[in-house]
């Protein structure tokens, strides 16, 4: 049947990926309804419904013939040519629901692979400089320069721009990592500077979450442990709402459906809208499957921010913890013990980014 569990990004994934099994019969499907908005992903979904709910007719160890292609085609476009259809709907949904998840999910993973990709061809350049350089000052300018650009893109901006950001990343890096401490670095190994530059990074950033949460910088960085509670309270807080509104619709139609089948001894002559009694019931049993199949989304939905929400909130008050501990080790002290506060902003910075994708997915649903 059309009704089954709410999707995830894998399922999505394979749903897309297996329209190539049966690509000769969606691209018919499509040419047959070219006067209508039917995408890939809704008619190879359909395709297989019909492939899966009639074995008798489409084997699936075999390949297709000629004859049961035109009739695959046939049935599947025969389905999605109905009008005012309930069952046409919830598949509608269920394809809209998997792949809005999926998009979302491509388009966070593609700006992620972009960055890490830049990242990572700025960080094979900074280890390839060895120890040889280490007497030559352009060389040397040349490389803090690049290491400057690699806190730039990890931070998300523009190495070129002037702004209070860039400022801010600068500071930061001659006070943590001073120009002195180049020749130093070019001498360690090639998975020793790649250690270190991340762990730069992270060191920066934590900083950076300080200087926020004490008004002296921060600049760009949002509020990400407040944003995220409160985002996922609200959307979990709006989709109960919605779903205990769909369940009393669902009930609604079950007590009709009831009352329609033991009510009274005799069947009306006619149904609703000029309907047959007979395909009135049957109209308002596909609605009840349609409601019902957008309930099980919402509960899946509920139950993802649910457990979102509460990683959130876990995250959220250990970072609090962090910044408090910070405050209390710097007070009014012009300087800490690295040793003390260096691994405290690089536990800010792996919360930070926890968070943040929490809150990435709290929004792709």
């Amino acid at each position: 049947g059309i009704c089954r569990g709410a999707g995830s990004a894998d399922e999505a994934h394979r749903l897309i990926a297996a329209m190539d099994d049966i690509k000769p019969v969606v691209e018919k499907i499509i040419s047959r309804l070219s006067d209508r908005d039917v995408s890939e992903t809704l008619a190879a979904f359909v395709a297989r419904m019909v492939v899966y709910e009639n074995p008798e007719r489409f084997r699936l160890d075999k390949p297709l013939t000629p004859d049961s292609m035109g009739e695959l085609v046939e049935l599947s476009a025969r389905f999605l040519q109905q009008t005012d259809s309930p069952s046409l709907e919830t598949v509608k949904m269920q394809v809209a629901f998997d792949g809005a998840y999926f998009q979302h999910h491509t388009e966070l993973e593609k700006a992620r692979f972009k960055k890490e990709k830049r990242l990572q061809d700025l960080q094979a350049a900074i280890t390839a400089v060895t120890s040889k350089s280490a007497g030559d000052f352009e060389a040397m300018t040349a490389l803090y320069r690049q290491i400057f650009t690699y806190l730039t893109v990890h931070a998300g901006c523009d190495a070129r721009g002037d702004g209070p950001v860039q400022r801010e990343i600068a500071a930061a890096l001659e006070s943590v990592f001073p120009r002195v401490g180049l020749k130093s670095f070019v001498a360690l190994s090639h998975g020793e500077k790649a250690a270190q530059l991340q762990e730069l990074a992270r060191l920066i950033m934590g900083i950076r979450l300080f200087n926020a949460e004490v008004g002296k910088g921060g600049e760009g960085l949002d509020d990400v442990p407040g944003l995220s509670r409160t985002e996922a309270s609200n959307l979990l807080s709006r989709v109960n709402g919605l779903l205990e509104d769909v369940r009393e619709v669902c009930q609604q139609y079950s007590d009709v459906l009831v009352y329609a089948h033991l009510g009274s001894d005799e069947e009306p002559r006619e149904g609703v809208g000029g309907r047959s009694w007979a395909d009135t019931r049957s109209r308002w049993r596909d609605e009840l499957t349609n409601r019902r199949q957008f309930a099980a989304y919402l509960k899946s939905l509920v139950e993802e921010v649910h457990v979102s929400l509460e990683a959130i909130k876990m995250s959220a008050d250990a970072y609090a913890h962090e910044i408090e501990d910070v405050k209390r080790m710097v007070g009014a002290r012009t300087s800490v013990p690295k040793e003390q506060v260096y691994p405290k902003f690089s536990a800010l910075a792996g919360l930070w980014v926890s968070l943040q994708d929490h809150r990435d997915r709290v929004a792709s649903r």
